[in-house]
């Protein structure tokens, strides 16, 4: 949020129209299926109301059996709608949806960088990722499963600049934050002039097979 103040102040400063990007308010943890032993990253571009609501959300990159789970939990979010200049507006913002376990490996995403952006606001776009390893003894004293949540501001020239930690789970945050600094970005635009916004990564580590379950209470 402080990245996002600044870079409001720093447009005002230099006489153009001041742009604050979607940052999350509330979010709802991804649901690991039951039955499902995929793992990998949905990657989703979330339309946002001018009044913060999930507006649409258009899949980029889709997995099967994880797909649905990530849509249903992102339509629960809230989110601070963009401003121009102090005013609301309609926006989109890019968010990563990432299942981890030990019996399975996703492949890493790769994406070609879109040459010309079209007019209006396009958020950043993902340009490679990978998934977080899913932690094993290690972490014992860690119950499973459990979901990281980063927001993450990325610079004009694409460099990732600041994290916040929206969901922290230690010690898993640490391998989330590790993760996504190994990720390539292509800066959000307004008008196909690039500026900095942010993205938001969620990380589900489902409870290796090696650790007990909780006992029901």
């Amino acid at each position: 949020m402080m990245m996002v103040k600044m870079c409001a102040a720093q447009a005002q400063k230099s006489g153009k129209p001041s742009f604050e990007p979607v940052h999350a308010v509330h979010v709802v943890d991804p649901v690991y299926p039951h039955l499902s032993v995929a793992s990998g990253i949905v990657i989703l571009k979330v339309a946002v109301s001018q009044s913060g609501e999930v507006d649409g959300i258009e899949v980029i990159h889709p997995i099967p059996s994880l797909t649905e789970q990530a849509e249903q939990a992102v339509k629960e979010w809230k989110f601070e709608p963009a401003k121009v200049s102090g005013e609301p507006v309609k926006s989109s913002i890019v968010v990563s949806i990432g299942f981890s376990n030990l019996f399975t490996r996703g492949a890493p995403w790769v994406a070609e960088p879109q040459p010309d952006k079209p007019s209006g606001f396009e958020p950043i776009q993902i340009l490679s990722a990978v998934e977080a390893p899913c932690p094993s003894m290690t972490v014992a004293a860690v119950v499973f499963p459990k979901t990281v949540i980063l927001q993450m501001a990325v610079s004009e020239s694409g460099a990732a600049e600041h994290i916040d930690v929206i969901h922290n789970v230690p010690p898993l945050t640490e391998w989330a934050e590790q993760t996504i600094q190994q990720w390539k970005f292509q800066p959000a635009t307004i008008n196909k002039r690039p500026v900095s916004s942010v993205m938001i990564a969620s990380f589900t580590f489902r409870r290796p097979p090696d650790i007990a379950p909780t006992p029901p209470m």
